[in-house]
């Protein structure tokens, strides 16, 4: 018994798809790649130098000094260490931090433009700068030290246990949500084939599973905190060393307070 292959089966078919633009998925695709990429390379960040308490200290300590100086070349003198301090990062940190502190600098003299006009262009300067490097400073912590050690930096200054939870299940939660977007967004694409004329319900549709998931996930964990009987406290860390490059930075602390008080005239030296 032969059997004859249909007509319909021999026929040549061409199908060109229309063409769409996908920009909005591509480019939701690599900010969301960019992201993750900075909480895993803040997750392997190499942090055999100053304990975490010292540096988130004196990261406050240089930034309130700077606040309260009113002479200008004390602001230099910090302003200085921080670029010298900042040409030891690497390639992808170092572009973080000044991106950063340099972004925050732009809007600063943005909002303070007025001034210039006004017959006061010395405020605006002096503003610019001590945002760039307070800015800078926060970025520096935050590109050397691990997230989960400053969340117990936080705990040894006092902070209130709620405002850590918060902080660390955020944290966490951000590249829980972003890697969900990704592979929504990437099956998105796959399944998008010709022209989409309803981009807005397959947005829409993206962040309802988003909200379902997320729903999910804090119910799982609530359950899991409640299974290991997390009670809201966090226990600060007792056992950190103090390293000699931890008590070299109290001394620079300490140089810097007598440099600010010798700036700020407190302290006559001629």
């Amino acid at each position: 018994m032969t059997h004859e292959i249909p007509s319909w089966m021999q026929k040549e078919e061409s199908y060109a798809a229309v063409k769409d633009r996908d920009r909005f998925i591509t480019k939701s695709m690599l900010n969301i790649l960019s992201l993750l990429e900075r909480f895993r390379e803040n997750g392997s960040v190499y942090c055999n130098g100053i304990n975490a308490l010292v540096k988130l200290i004196y990261t406050i300590y240089a930034i309130v000094l700077t606040a309260c100086s009113h002479n200008m070349l004390f602001t230099y003198f910090l302003l200085g260490a921080f670029v010298i301090r900042s040409c030891f990062l690497r390639e992808r940190q170092l572009s973080r931090v000044m991106s950063g502190a340099v972004i925050a600098t732009m809007m600063s003299v943005l909002f303070l433009l007025p001034s210039v006009f006004m017959g006061s262009p010395a405020t605006m300067l002096t503003i610019s700068l001590k945002v760039f490097f307070s800015v800078g400073m926060l970025l520096l912590m935050s590109v050397t030290t691990r997230w989960n050690m400053l969340t117990g930096a936080l705990r040894c200054i006092g902070i209130p246990d709620i405002f850590i939870f918060t902080f660390d299940i955020t944290l966490k939660y951000i590249a829980l949500i972003g890697e969900m977007s990704r592979q929504l967004l990437i099956a998105l694409k796959i399944r998008s084939v010709g022209k989409n004329d309803r981009k807005a319900t397959s947005f829409a549709g993206i962040v309802g599973v988003l909200f379902l998931k997320s729903k999910e996930t804090s119910e799982e964990l609530f359950g899991a905190m409640q299974c290991r009987g997390f009670v809201g406290e966090y226990n600060a860390i007792r056992s950190a060393r103090i390293r000699k490059r931890d008590v070299l930075a109290f001394v620079l602390m300490g140089a810097a307070f007598l440099f600010f008080l010798i700036m700020e005239g407190y302290i006559k030296v001629w």
